[in-house]
């Protein structure tokens, strides 16, 4: 079972004494191969310091829930490319 597998994966997981960056280079991606992206990559938006090089402002934070005017606020946030899990060698149309 898949969701059983995932949860004992997540178990197995446990606490890293590391920053949040470092600690999601470190492990391995529990994406399964038939989501992997097309570039190959995996990406994460980690928030930012301001004057952080490479950080960007994104209007995603919630200052309101209201259902009727929900507000956002700007935060500053960057990416982080993780290299997704190893696509497979089968090329579909290399018989073409």
């Amino acid at each position: 079972n898949a969701r059983r597998e995932a949860k004992a994966a997540a178990r197995a997981l446990g606490v890293r004494e590391a920053d949040l960056e470092a600690a999601l280079q470190a492990e391995p991606l529990l994406v399964p191969a038939w989501r992997n992206p097309a570039d190959g990559c995996v990406r994460m938006v980690l928030d930012a310091g301001a004057g952080e090089p490479g950080a960007a402002l994104q209007r995603d934070l919630p200052l309101s829930f209201s259902q009727t005017h929900r507000q956002f606020d700007y935060r500053a946030a960057r990416e982080l490319l993780l290299p997704g899990p190893s696509a497979t060698d089968h090329d579909a149309f290399a018989e073409l």
